[in-house]
């Protein structure tokens, strides 16, 4: 007997070889891209920092005003917001405070040209998860927003966050 049929039509033993692998491998899906909120008021550092996520598992939307970036977390949904202190419309420290009022599990990581004194002054513990202040490498954002991702729901202990992201990016916080 011929292993080998012309009618295409037909089941028998070298169709089934064939497509056995296409038929037995499951489709591996890939998660959803974490959706990122970008916010300052310096075009040329978005579009920076849009780069830096580009091939990465992120989708970044980005604004350089902090009541726009409002009115985009109101209207969809972000995985984390990332925020510039001194924006126009509404701060950095105001926008987290409405981020966390509308959805408290958001992770809001504040990007900051300011000392850490002056930071701490004009900020507080339930607002901001993250602070990273400038200059940084981008690939400390990426991980830093990685591990706040993995680590907000089971842990809001900052320092083992800031262990995580010095190790992962090879710098201190």
């Amino acid at each position: 007997m011929n292993p080998y049929r012309s009618n295409g039509l037909s089941k028998g033993p070298a169709v089934e070889c064939f497509h056995a692998g296409l038929l037995t491998e499951p489709e591996k899906a890939r998660p959803a891209p974490k959706r990122v909120l970008l916010v300052d008021d310096r075009p040329v550092l978005l579009e920076l920092l849009k780069c830096c996520f580009e091939g990465e598992d992120f989708e970044t939307h980005t604004t350089n005003n902090g009541k726009t970036a409002l009115d985009m977390f109101n209207a969809d949904h972000f995985d984390v917001v990332v925020t510039e202190l001194a924006i126009p419309g509404i701060n950095g420290t105001h926008l987290a405070k409405l981020v966390k009022s509308h959805r408290p599990g958001t992770p809001v990581i504040l990007l900051t040209g300011f000392s850490k004194e002056t930071t701490e002054s004009l900020t507080t513990v339930e607002e901001i998860d993250e602070v990273i202040y400038k200059p940084f490498q981008p690939r400390m954002l990426r991980s830093a927003i990685r591990i706040i991702l993995e680590e907000m729901p089971v842990s809001r202990d900052s320092s083992a966050i800031d262990a995580r992201i010095r190790a992962s990016s090879g710098r201190d916080v």
